[in-house]
């Protein structure tokens, strides 16, 4: 059997995973490299027995079939949850990074196999601060870029900065000090004390999975999968997408040792229970597998 797997980039997303699979996979398996926009040749589709999708939104430019095996990460502002209905059904199977997510696949597709996102939990694991300040350092990553400004919820993270600049330091990551993923462990999640993320929505967010596999607390927003899964004041603090009610629960999380060893110390069980690579790795084998045998 021979796979294809059609990658928006060689590191974030659906690549992590990609990287493990190859690993434990014996049948020949090609990564590639997809340009946005490009049409993909049906050359490429006919030549592989099974093609995996990392984004649906892909499927508008490529030749659909039942051995595709397509991925479904989060939605963005404004867009329609069944806006690929028609090219979803049209394939051999979804794999959806939420539980929302699959709902909503399901209505196009009956084959719908719901994977979190995964990290490799040796590299991305408790380490020693290294911060340079006594202050309570906050901690933000994410692409603040156009819509993702909003959709990123970056205006909240900013006002609570300035609310807390007397009490608070802050480690930035977005596209214009955009540290190697290799390098997060060492140079932003051990400078930090906590992460906070007050998205719109996520399929599985990569950071906030990687904050709690690092034992950093995570303040967040209650969407996508790690709003499905994870239990409030157990291994993470909700909020909403507000100003005071975020900078409370920075103030709560000052203000208690045992607060923040509770979220560390929870929110690394959740991501060796949840996020182990190696685990993700099989169960897209396990997902490719399925749909091969049922094209025959």
């Amino acid at each position: 059997m021979s796979i294809l797997s059609l990658e928006n980039s060689l590191i974030w997303s659906w690549a992590n995973t990609s990287k493990y699979l190859k690993k434990i996979l014996t049948e020949k398996y090609v990564r590639m490299l997809i340009i946005p926009g490009v049409r993909i040749s049906d050359d490429l589709i006919d030549f592989f027995d099974i093609i995996l999708c990392q984004n649906v939104d892909k499927l508008k430019l490529m030749k659909l079939s039942k051995k595709i095996l397509c991925r479904s990460g989060g939605m963005h502002i404004g867009e329609k949850p069944n806006r690929f209905e028609k090219q979803i059904s049209k394939v051999g199977g979804i794999i959806a990074t939420n539980h929302e997510l699959g709902e909503i696949a399901r209505k196009s597709n009956s084959n719908v196999i719901e994977i979190s996102n995964g990290t490799d939990l040796t590299k991305f694991r408790p380490l020693p601060k290294t911060k340079k300040t006594k202050k309570f350092v906050l901690g933000f990553a994410g692409n603040i870029t156009g819509g993702g400004r909003i959709y990123k919820g970056w205006k909240y993270f900013a006002d609570v900065r300035n609310y807390l600049y007397l009490q608070t330091d802050e480690v930035i990551c977005n596209w214009k000090n955009q540290i190697p993923h290799k390098d997060m462990p060492e140079k932003f999640f051990a400078k930090i004390d906590c992460l906070i993320l007050p998205s719109v929505n996520e399929g599985c967010s990569h950071i906030i999975m990687e904050a709690l596999a690092c034992g950093v607390p995570v303040i967040c927003t209650k969407v996508g999968y790690h709003g499905e899964n994870l239990t409030d004041r157990k291994n993470v603090l909700f909020v909403e997408r507000d100003s005071q009610d975020i900078e409370k629960r920075v103030l709560e999380l000052m203000n208690s040792r045992e607060l923040r060893e509770k979220l560390s110390k929870n929110g690394r069980l959740f991501a060796e229970k949840n996020h182990n690579i190696i685990e993700i790795a099989k169960q897209y084998e396990k997902a490719i597998k399925m749909i091969r045998s049922k094209n025959g």
